[in-house]
Formats: C-alpha cells, sequence, structure tokens
C-alpha cells in the first residue's frame, strides 16, 4: 500500500503561481510511489485540469482563516505533508507534527524556527544557509534540489548570444499585481533602439490585461500570450535574444535554457536567488539592460551552462522516500 502525501499550497493573483508549481514538480518526481493528494482554497479549474493523473483528488479548503483549522481537522496522523506558503508558521507546522504526521517544508526564506522533519529550499547555495530547526529536521538545499517544471529539467539547449538585443521574452509572474510588465515594456522602450519585437506572457491571476494591451509602443510587434504550457513556454525563450523576469524559479527555468537574462526583483524572497545568478554572471540586472553586448551575453550563457545542468528528479524522490522510512 502506497503512502500518501498531501500538498497544502495556495495560489492567486497576490501570491502568483510558484507555491502550486513547485507541488507540481515534486507530485509528478513521486506520483508513481506515492498516493498523492492536493488541498488549496479556491483551486482554479485550470489547476484541476493540470493536476489530473497526478494527484489521487483534490481537497476544497474554505477560502477564510478557518482552513487553517479545517486542514488539520481532516489530517488522520500517517500522511506526510507537504506545505508550502509563507503563512504556514512555526505553530502551524508544530501542530500537524503533534497529530502524528511527517512533515515536509518547501521554504524560500530560512527566516522562521522550523518543526518539519525536512526543508526544502532550493535556492542557489541553500545549502550553507543557517537555519533555525529542530535537532531532526534534515535540510535538503540548493541547486541539486532544483525545483524546475519536468520540462524544463530535461532541456540540454545550446544558445548563441547575439550581437544586438531585438527579440525579447517578458513574464513577471502569474500574478503581477503592481503591473511591473507595463514598466519593463515601457523601459525597454527608452532604453534599447534595437528591440523589434516583444513576446510577454502573461499568468491566469494578472487582472492588467486590459491595461498592457491598450500600452502604446514603438516597437515593431508585441504579442501577448496567456495560459501557455510549459512547452509553449520553452518555444518562446528559445526563440528570443533575451529574458526579463523576476529572480523566482521562473529565472532558474530561464537559466536552464541558456539565455541572456535580465532580472527585475518584485519580492523580498527573490533576494538569495537574485544575489546568486548576478554574483556569478548568470544574469544581470534589468536596469543594466542598456549596457548589454555580445560578450556579456556570451558570460552569461557559459556560466548558466555551468551552474544548471542535469535533472534532480531522483534527488526529489529520494526525499519522500528517506521520510517515508522514519522512525
Amino acid at each position: 500500500m502506497k503512502s500518501q502525501v498531501i500538498f497544502r499550497a495556495d495560489a492567486s493573483k497576490e501570491i502568483g503561481l510558484g507555491h502550486f508549481n513547485r507541488c507540481m514538480v515534486l507530485a509528478k518526481a513521486i506520483h508513481q510511489k506515492f498516493d498523492c493528494y492536493f488541498a488549496a482554497k479556491n483551486p482554479s479549474d485550470s489547476q484541476i485540469s493540470e493536476i489530473h493523473g497526478i494527484f489521487e483528488g483534490v481537497i476544497k479548503l474554505n477560502d477564510d482563516d478557518s482552513h487553517f483549522l479545517q486542514f488539520l481537522d481532516m489530517l488522520k496522523g500517517t500522511e506526510i505533508v507537504v506545505l508550502d506558503n509563507y503563512y504556514f508558521d512555526s505553530s502551524y507546522q508544530k501542530k500537524i507534527k503533534e497529530k502524528g504526521c511527517k512533515l515536509i517544508c518547501i521554504d524560500d526564506l530560512a527566516d522562521k524556527h522550523f518543526f518539519a522533519d525536512a526543508i526544502i529550499n532550493h535556492a542557489p547555495g541553500a545549502e550553507s544557509f543557517s537555519f533555525d530547526k529542530e535537532p531532526y529536521s534534515k535540510i535538503y538545499g540548493g541547486l541539486n534540489y532544483l525545483m524546475l517544471r519536468e520540462e524544463f529539467s530535461i532541456i540540454d539547449n545550446k544558445s548563441v548570444a547575439k550581437e544586438k538585443l531585438q527579440n525579447g521574452f517578458i513574464c513577471m509572474g502569474g500574478g503581477d499585481a503592481q503591473n511591473f510588465t507595463l514598466k519593463v515594456i515601457e523601459t525597454l522602450e527608452k532604453r534599447l533602439n534595437s528591440v523589434l519585437k516583444l513576446d510577454v506572457v502573461i499568468g491566469s491571476q494578472n487582472n492588467n490585461r486590459e491595461v498592457l494591451k491598450k500600452v502604446s509602443n514603438s516597437f515593431s510587434e508585441i504579442v501577448f500570450h496567456d495560459h501557455l504550457s510549459a512547452e509553449e513556454m520553452i518555444f518562446l525563450i528559445k526563440k528570443s535574444d533575451f529574458a526579463v523576469v523576476p529572480p523566482s524559479t521562473l529565472s532558474l527555468e530561464c537559466a536552464k535554457i541558456h539565455i541572456p537574462l535580465f532580472l527585475l526583483q518584485t519580492a523580498d524572497n527573490q533576494k538569495r536567488i537574485f544575489e546568486f545568478l548576478i554574483q556569478n554572471q548568470c544574469a544581470m540586472k534589468f536596469e543594466d539592460i542598456g549596457t548589454y553586448n555580445i560578450e556579456l551575453g556570451e558570460e552569461m550563457i557559459k556560466n548558466q551552462a555551468f551552474n544548471f545542468h542535469g535533472s534532480v528528479k531522483e534527488n526529489l524522490l529520494a526525499i519522500f522516500e528517506e521520510i517515508e522510512n522514519k522512525c
């Protein structure tokens, strides 16, 4: 009989799709050996469609603070629980452990005390972060546990930097509540005379669609895309000369494809990925895009190829197998 794993994550225009996407990556890595369930507040139709065939079922939770207690009450104590959101604090982790469950936390910030059996933080260099945790808690950190969508993780791409940046890819996240996408487009208008075409991805949670589609621009063409599959995203990135994204998991996916990469930080939890990619010359700050030359582009692609290669699916599965066998 397979052990049951319950993934607890939410998605919205405010928090984006990152938590959901990471849970999907983990579930795809383990679902043949574990029975996976997805618990969320108001899962969208597109999310429910995406999890079909990977998860055994969906647990719909209340859309108010009662969801915390509701989820605790449904636990039997035999499950492996995976938490991925910032509002699952130390106290909540402890309550799940007290139910008898084994607990895995997906973390970005290392900003709280952890009661989890396993902490996964795929930020580059996370294996050396200082975590406040219980003695039994084990850290799985860094690029060996990189939670990229499967379609990105298997890519072995050979890219060539271009002398001029003419075709661009922009994606500022699933929600982009502050409309950073518009700011990027307006900045590119002012700083890059060479750009001819932009492929702009706006997520399903984005409420700025009409404003963006009315924006006046001096480019030959701006094409807006939404509801893209991972394969469609990869196609757009591969055919672009450069990408502008936040330093989130999306930036790591772009780095796996190997492309001149420009980062615009939009949230505090992106700081460590931002610092790693900039310090290791895998990316440039978006504000410096006007200084780009082909030598810088070649250096970014070379360093991306050095740092991002291979698949870590087996490493992710091994975490769950180790937790399952933990006494």
